[in-house]
């Protein structure tokens, strides 16, 4: 039975249009958030809230974004800086009560559709609980062109492959109540990316739902370049500092140990016993782990080799 907020009946027919808060963090996007905003509130769908954070910008995106507040656009909210995992989760905490909630970087273009197909990809899906919808998307380059579709999902996503790898990327992210509640239980608190979080959320206690259509183009910019249309030998170096750079093992370490103090004792026996080992256990049972963690052969390979070393 579809019971998703109310907005379905058990034959799935929609009841009434629900709410949808879209929640945007922004720092220093002056040079994009103008057009993120305009396909923000373009979107197909009548019953639209948008709430933006900045996260303390030096650049004229202040300026920009009261523009859209003193027309009744948005609801702005300005903060300190202190990071885009606490500003998202600041501005979804303010956003209030709605039947659906999203997350919107500042630098994207949404497709007119984007909202309205995830929903009606919810409400197609027999489903209760918590729910994430997450998709494909487009990758191109600053000026929006040459645009690629994303290959993020080649094997499926269950709890297991969540712990190590963030597969579901925030951007296409549309969630119900019930999730957004679930996943902001603890706050912020050793949260290492807010996306890679609410799905391990949703992969353990709910549903992903998952479009294979993309309704978004992702700008490939110097500060979130993508592997989509590497070499293979850019492939590989980008591999690499993806799990070894900037000091992210030791932030992924303390997410999982994270997730583990406040859902462990709540998690199907199986999964439990694979976040127990990512959380506590000694490099040889990570390693030696039975089941996938990673999308891709190679991926998994690094990443075993990574956790054999004990940097993981």
């Amino acid at each position: 039975m579809k019971t998703l907020d109310n907005t379905w009946s058990s034959t799935g027919e929609k009841l009434r249009d629900p709410s949808v808060a879209v929640v945007m963090s922004t720092y220093n996007g002056e040079h994009y958030v103008r057009e993120q905003l305009d396909s923000v509130l373009s979107q197909d769908i009548p019953n639209l809230s948008v709430v933006v954070r900045d996260d303390g910008s030096k650049d004229s995106t202040l300026r920009i974004l009261k523009q859209y507040e003193q027309r009744g656009d948005i609801t702005l909210i300005c903060g300190e800086n202190e990071g885009y995992v606490r500003s998202f989760f600041d501005a979804l905490s303010a956003a209030g009560d709605f039947d659906y909630y999203c997350f919107a970087d500042q630098d994207d273009i949404w497709l007119p559709d984007k909202l309205s197909s995830a929903i009606r990809k919810i409400g197609e899906s027999s489903t209760n609980g918590p729910v994430l919808y997450c998709s494909e998307l487009l990758y191109c380059d600053e000026f929006c062109n040459n645009p690629q579709r994303s290959s993020l999902n080649h094997i499926g996503l269950d709890g297991q492959r969540m712990v190590y790898e963030d597969i579901c990327s925030g951007n296409t992210m549309v969630f119900n109540r019930q999730l957004k509640n679930l996943a902001t239980i603890g706050g912020a608190v050793d949260v290492f990316a807010h996306d890679w979080w609410f799905g391990l959320v949703a992969s353990a206690f709910g549903t992903i739902v998952w479009d294979e259509t993309p309704h978004l183009l992702y700008r490939r910019t110097g500060n979130n370049a993508s592997p989509s249309g590497m070499s293979p030998s850019q492939l590989a170096k980008y591999r690499v500092r993806k799990i070894f750079g900037n000091g992210k093992l030791p932030k992924i370490r303390q997410q999982i140990r994270r997730f583990y103090a406040l859902y462990g004792n709540q998690l199907d026996p199986k999964l439990r016993e694979v976040v127990r080992h990512a959380a506590q256990g000694n490099r040889f049972q990570k390693a030696f782990a039975s089941g996938r963690y990673r999308q891709k052969g190679s991926d998994e390979v690094l990443l075993r080799l990574t956790l054999l070393a004990g940097l993981l």
